[in-house]
């Protein structure tokens, strides 16, 4: 285990650049050459500003349209490849049959979250919000996607809310880029919704537990030419949607969705969150390196 990081989101994404260039590997897992990883990589987000992202079109260039999308697919609960396929073509290639993701969070998730909330509305230090996602029979099944983060806990603290994020394995050029966003996005909208019980709750932080943080090979000459800088760090302000509100309509208008603008009617978003938005909507249209899954 290396040192703790500590930070924004994108500060963490910042100082983990210069981390992995540390740790040389030469390994082959499921017919992929891995060329760097960390194991038991930890890091801790500072909740306190909004949803902090790292993006630039020099370095890694958040395909936010995608990240949007598969936030309101998984809140949907849906597991279907075509819903998510026409934000991101290359997805259909995790499905078994062509139809569905085994592995897919929102019908995981979705279906215990209420009751994970409900917990802490019974009793505000409880420990049992839990929500496993990697289940036991995910060890025998033969499968093109299983579900690379395994667990959710969410704690309240000296009135504060901190959710713990568990992760077998976490692709840092494009999984963890991604994930370290929807979980910033749930830990809003649950704030929101417990906010309702707990009027000076506040958002304290995300602690996010990978065992292994890997770059795969094919991705090394990119991951390379990377940069890291604060002025690639980006944060979209806090909302005021609750969790329940952004279900409701993603159930009802996401299989219709196809653009970003559509996207962020259904999140709510005001004019200061789509500001952000649509400067990482440019910066990715503008990106310098092309990854290509």
């Amino acid at each position: 285990m290396d040192k703790i990081i500590h930070g924004t989101f994108a500060s963490i994404y910042n100082d983990t650049i210069f981390l992995m260039k540390e740790h040389n590997v030469s390994l082959s897992c499921r017919n992929q050459q891995i060329c760097y990883e960390i194991i038991n990589y930890q890091c801790v987000m500072d909740m306190s500003f909004g949803i902090s992202i790292y993006s630039h079109e020099d370095s890694r260039a958040i395909p936010i349209t995608f990240v949007l999308g598969e936030f309101l697919w998984i809140i949907g609960a849906y597991n279907e490849v075509k819903l998510l396929e026409k934000f991101n073509k290359s997805i259909s290639q995790y499905s078994d049959d062509g139809e569905i993701l085994n592995g897919a969070y929102g019908p995981r998730i979705m279906p215990l979250l209420p009751k994970c909330i409900q917990k802490l509305v019974n009793d505000q230090h409880s420990r049992q919000a839990y929500i496993p996602i990697f289940r036991a029979d995910d060890l025998f099944v033969d499968t093109r996607d299983v579900p690379c983060n395994t667990s959710l806990q969410f704690l309240i603290r000296d009135n504060r809310l901190i959710l713990i994020v568990t992760s077998r394995s976490s692709d840092f050029i494009t999984g963890f880029s991604i994930d370290g966003i929807h979980w910033q996005l749930l830990f809003m909208f649950v704030w929101k919704t417990l906010q309702k019980h707990y009027p000076q709750l506040q958002p304290e932080k995300i602690f996010y537990n990978i065992g292994s943080l890997h770059v795969y090979a094919l991705d090394k000459p990119i991951f390379l030419k990377w940069n890291a800088s604060d002025y690639f760090s980006h944060t979209i302000p806090y909302g005021k949607t609750k969790l329940d509100e952004i279900a409701k309509t993603s159930i009802a208008l996401f299989s219709n969705v196809t653009t970003l603008n559509e996207l962020m009617e259904i999140f709510r978003f005001t004019n200061p969150q789509k500001d952000i938005v649509y400067k990482l909507h440019n910066i990715f249209i503008n990106r310098k390196h092309k990854i290509k899954r």
